[in-house]
């Protein structure tokens, strides 16, 4: 049988304020890492034999099941009508705002990384080896990872289950053990599933969300190019053709034909949500699965919990968000049928916008910044005269390297020109379009027009201007001009010379190469 207890921490001691507390229950959703409790406390001003426990923010709570620890945590809320809301430690990290930059380290380094800026410890984190380079400034611990783990997700088709318990930050891949519940309302009782006895029950699902067709498609020179697909053909057979168009973005990462294949894995599904309310059971956390057993009350089979709010009293009740784990839908987003259209072993599509060298993480430099921006015109000088084969096609190598072999590679042979010459942190070597590049040096405030700037060699030339969308590597400069190489110039690598007040130029990224 439940039996709670609350206690505030007052003078080295913890008080037992049970008999003073009503209204006690907590609220736990998915993957926001604190658990909050509300309660009410009896107070008489007026009543000189009503104890003043006179509770305020900062102060200690603790709530226990018997000998078991429920919550513990401060109260983040007080009132003058004697209610209060508490939150555990993990409040902090949705309020508390950092600066922290990463630079080419993997997913789970970048997260131990902001556990010890946070200040928090890092109790589990599996293996994710995506890339995260990013800057982030004046952003909260929780915004922050929920940024790495979307690009994880992104790019692997991984869920996870993240939040904070014992003080410590627990991360892990979105678990599918089922729990067993059990309620045991009195002593004299024996515990029993309450799946079987259900309270209000409401939900519904829909086909608004499904689809089970999936097209990646980017833009460039206003001309459209389909990437990659991917399709499911029982789907499709039992739902009619539904197709999303996801456009390549900053927030992608990964192959163009693993970006489909995770996408179609997440819209393949039919969307529903339901409400229930039932006896409790404290194992019940957002994220855990639970088997209802009854089909009696629209419930059967297995359920991922979204949200659970407890309610401390006798008996002892919770109202839980679920959403269905169909194992034969599970089997329907995976199935054999599925056709993929991509390259799957090919490079990244897209990376998140970042690379200012960190300091804290050096395991990926290349040797410090000296010498590096003749070894960039070294690379890029080295590939002219390569041409495209057939000429017109727009394929070429640097395409194939970049997996989008057959669309507009100017932008493309730049990040080839930085990959190969290890110049990442300064001339970004994942991007795909002109636009991206003009972001990112805009963001980093290394842009500059062509009306206030004469360009250096080593810069990035950048046309958007006059209906142009073009990018090329500044080589030389003189007194009427400079020369650029450029790829996708006539189907082809190769040097193009410019005065400073060409009309399709539109300004220069300028990469530090001090």
């Amino acid at each position: 049988m439940d039996k709670y207890k609350v206690f505030v921490y007052r003078s080295g001691a913890w008080l037992d304020i049970t008999d003073y507390i009503g209204d006690l229950q907590s609220t736990d959703e998915l993957n926001t890492l604190s658990v909050e409790v509300s309660f009410s406390l009896l107070q008489i001003p007026l009543d000189k034999y009503n104890k003043k426990l006179n509770l305020a923010c900062g102060d200690k709570i603790l709530i226990k099941n018997g000998w078991k620890e429920v919550f513990s945590g401060v109260i983040t809320q007080d009132s003058l009508d004697f209610s209060y809301t508490a939150n555990d430690v993990g409040w902090y990290l949705n309020e508390s705002e950092l600066v922290i930059q990463f630079n080419g380290v993997s997913a789970d380094k970048a997260i131990t990384m902001l556990c010890s800026k946070a200040g928090i410890p890092l109790g589990e984190v599996p293996s994710m080896s995506t890339i995260i380079t990013a800057v982030y400034l004046g952003e909260t611990f929780a915004s922050i990872l929920e940024d790495i783990m979307e690009q994880v997700s992104t790019a692997t088709g991984r869920t996870f289950l993240y939040r904070v318990e014992g003080g410590k930050l627990w991360l892990k891949d979105m678990p599918s053990d089922v729990l067993t519940l059990k309620h045991k309302p009195f002593d004299n009782v024996k515990p029993f599933d309450p799946t079987w006895a259900l309270g209000p029950v409401s939900g519904s699902r829909s086909l608004s969300n499904l689809r089970n067709s999936i097209v990646l498609a980017q833009e460039e020179n206003d001309t459209a190019y389909i990437l990659a697909t991917a399709e499911n053909g029982e789907s499709i057979a039992k739902f009619g053709k539904l197709q999303k168009v996801l456009s390549v973005d900053d927030s992608m990462s990964g192959s163009t034909a693993n970006i489909v294949k995770n996408a179609l894995a997440q819209y393949n599904t039919l969307s529903g949500e339901y409400s229930v309310t039932m006896y409790g059971d404290d194992n019940v956390k957002s994220g855990r699965c639970v088997r209802f057993n009854s089909g009696a009350f629209g419930l059967a089979g297995v359920y991922r919990v979204q949200s659970v709010t407890h309610y401390y009293a006798v008996p002892h009740l919770m109202d839980l968000t679920v959403v269905p784990v169909d194992v034969d839908e599970e089997k329907l987003n995976h199935s054999a049928g599925a056709v993929y259209e991509g390259n799957e072993n090919s490079n990244k599509v897209d990376v998140i916008i970042s690379e200012i060298q960190n300091a804290d993480d050096s395991s990926n430099s290349s040797g410090g910044v000296s010498g590096s921006k003749s070894k960039f015109l070294s690379v890029a000088g080295g590939e002219i005269g390569t041409t495209e084969s057939p000429i017109g096609s727009n394929n070429q190598k640097y395409g194939a390297w970049f997996g989008m072999n057959g669309v507009a590679w100017c932008a493309i042979f730049v990040s080839w020109c930085a990959s190969q010459a290890g110049v990442s942190s300064l001339v970004p070597s994942s991007f795909s379009s002109v636009s991206q590049f003009m972001t990112w040096y805009s963001n980093k405030g290394l842009y500059r027009t062509k009306a206030n700037y004469t360009p250096k060699a080593g810069d990035i030339m950048i046309q958007k201007s006059s209906g142009a969308s073009h990018i090329g590597i500044v080589e030389s400069v003189n007194s009427s001009g400079f020369v650029a190489i450029e790829g996708n110039s006539s189907n082809r690598v190769q040097r193009v010379t410019y005065s400073f007040n060409n009309s399709k130029i539109s300004g220069y990224g300028c990469p530090d190469w001090s």
